[in-house]
């Protein structure tokens, strides 16, 4: 059963289990854990991968997109998008508590005025449009059946990787899927049982 993103927050209790267990050492190598994922270079410099940065999608691992110009193209966007979020907010805040001040307007009602503005805001901020572009990628879409999680590691394991580990944030699937693969190989168990 397909149960999507679910899975990442199954992948983290066992991560954490394993951690508390002594079993699971956050901030080693995954190569100590996955020697069949190969050592990564960023921009020339060898770069180490962990377990910590995984959970964090800090890797550097692309998630379905594989066009890193995309991806930073989106990210200017949305940077864009929210600070004239931001700045439409701050001059409508400004506008209407000049405006309740000229009427003498109580505490509570500025209270109301900074709430209802803000979540105007968040309303610019809306993630359809990354979640759609998601949706147009093969990858999400794939119905081969890996044998194991080490197997299904070919998908993006010689990929190169979008930033240097730890500098950025990017939601990454395949991420997760090698941090299931740790998770197998720190067990000692299949990831499924």
């Amino acid at each position: 059963m397909r149960i999507a993103s679910i899975s990442k927050c199954l992948t983290m209790v066992a991560a954490a289990k394993l951690w508390e267990e002594g079993k699971l050492d956050l901030d080693a190598p995954v190569q100590k854990y996955v020697p069949e994922f190969p050592e990564k270079e960023f921009e020339g410099e060898k770069v180490t991968i962990t377990t910590r940065l995984l959970a964090s999608h800090l890797s550097g691992i692309r998630h379905y997109e594989k066009d890193i110009a995309k991806i930073k193209e989106e990210k200017e966007k949305v940077n864009k998008a929210l600070k004239q979020a931001k700045d439409v907010t701050k001059s409508n805040r400004e506008k209407e508590l000049k405006e309740k001040e000229a009427k003498g307007t109580g505490k509570n009602d500025l209270v109301k005025v900074k709430s209802e503005q803000e979540g105007e805001a968040k309303g610019h901020n809306s993630k359809s449009g990354r979640r759609k572009k998601e949706f147009d990628h093969e990858e999400y879409y794939l119905k081969e059946k890996f044998e194991t999680v080490i197997d299904s590691l070919k998908i993006f394991k010689n990929d190169p990787l979008f930033f240097k580990p730890g500098s950025q944030f990017l939601y990454s699937t395949h991420g997760f899927t090698l941090l299931s693969a740790v998770v197998e190989r720190a067990s000692g168990h299949k990831f499924a049982d």
